[in-house]
């Protein structure tokens, strides 16, 4: 495949990552602290279904 094929995915999957960057690395503590509940409550059996839900 050639760049220009590849380009127009390459440049969407970049700005997502842009935009998802503060979850994966929060700036500040209440950043992380609000990562964090997030994944602890998608840990649960409820928060786990509605995952599912979402991700679908």
């Amino acid at each position: 495949m050639g760049e220009q094929r590849l380009r127009p995915f390459v440049t969407r999957h970049q700005r997502e990552a842009l935009r998802m960057r503060h979850f994966f690395m929060p700036a500040h503590r209440s950043g992380y602290a609000a990562r964090r509940t997030l994944i602890r409550a998608a840990n649960t059996p409820v928060g786990s279904a509605r995952t599912k839900t979402l991700a679908n």
